[in-house]
């Protein structure tokens, strides 16, 4: 298993970064639906210690990767109500790019 806890600028929040072979253990503990433990990938808040979650399982490649961050991108901004605006997404596609590059560096891409 790798992590890595990294504070996210401005936002006073924090990032986890997860890849283990398994997520079942994240389903638990998170009380998420069923459903998750089918998936490849996850992307969660958790408020009690004011940060997200992306974890993966080790098929990686770079879509999933900005799949995941997407998810983040918009859990960050409804919980700072932040509208998604599609004319005005400089903040919202500068920080998703934060995001990819930064989990990028922490994993392991699947070759």
């Amino acid at each position: 298993m790798t992590k890595s806890i990294l504070q996210i600028p401005v936002y006073s929040t924090k990032l986890v970064i997860i890849q283990q072979k398994s997520l079942n253990d994240l389903v638990k503990k998170h009380k998420l639906s069923s459903d998750f433990k089918k998936a490849d990938a996850m992307a969660i808040r958790d408020g009690k210690k004011n940060q997200y979650i992306i974890a993966f399982k080790k098929k990686v490649d770079p879509g999933l990767i900005a799949h995941e961050s997407k998810h983040v991108v918009n859990m960050m901004f409804e919980d700072r109500g932040i509208k998604l605006d599609p004319d005005n997404d400089e903040n919202e596609v500068r920080f998703l790019e934060w995001i990819v590059n930064t989990v990028h560096k922490k994993i392991k891409l699947s070759k």
